[in-house]
């Protein structure tokens, strides 16, 4: 269980950075433009 736990601790750790990356990257082309 604590394995499960662990891995989608990271898969939800690893969105939220690719979330994040694409959110900053929209606003760095907005700014660009």
């Amino acid at each position: 269980m604590v394995g499960i736990c662990w891995i989608n601790h990271d898969r939800l750790g690893y969105h939220a950075d690719y979330l994040a990356k694409d959110v900053y990257d929209q606003v760095a082309n907005a700014v660009a433009n």
